[in-house]
């Protein structure tokens, strides 16, 4: 019992700055907080959409999604339609 509350506490460490991260609309360095110099994704996006209740960008491809974006948009909509 004893190990499971460890991994169960360290599993929550470690998903606690994913979810800190993905909130803001701003794409954050996770090692010093800083914000980078490009947007996020659509893909990152979406996600991000999805995890705060908020409404998921188009799933329609547009020119600027490269494979991971366009994988987590699926996902996302994928995700919300069982939701």
């Amino acid at each position: 019992m004893k190990t499971l509350a460890i991994k169960q506490q360290c599993a929550t460490e470690i998903a606690q700055p994913i979810v800190i991260y993905l909130l803001p609309t701003d794409w954050v360095d996770v090692v010093n907080g800083e914000r980078a110099e490009y947007p996020i994704s659509r893909g990152v996006d979406a996600t991000r959409a999805y995890v705060s209740g908020e409404t998921l960008p188009s799933p329609a491809p547009q020119k600027q999604d490269d494979y991971f974006s366009a994988t987590l948009l699926m996902f996302a909509h994928m995700a919300e339609a069982m939701r």
